[in-house]
């Protein structure tokens, strides 16, 4: 779904959560620190990746949903 500026905009104003409860709790400590996550998403956006949902199918399966609208606003 190709995503509007203002969408971007809201980015920096979203909420900060602690995960300090799943690590007291759960010993669950992260994978990846957030500047590993957002670099890997850019390389995804950059590239056009996708996933194995209709939501997230790569850009080059997309194609026919730009040509017919499909998703857009009346």
């Amino acid at each position: 779904m190709p995503a509007t500026p203002g969408l971007f905009d809201a980015v920096p104003r979203l909420p900060m959560m602690s995960t300090a409860r799943a690590e007291a709790e759960l010993g669950w400590q992260p994978r990846h620190d957030a500047a590993y996550t957002l670099n890997e998403f850019f390389i995804g956006l950059r590239s056009g990746a996708g996933g194995g949902t209709a939501p997230l199918a790569p850009d080059d399966q997309r194609a026919h949903e730009f040509a017919t609208g499909v998703g857009r606003r009346p």
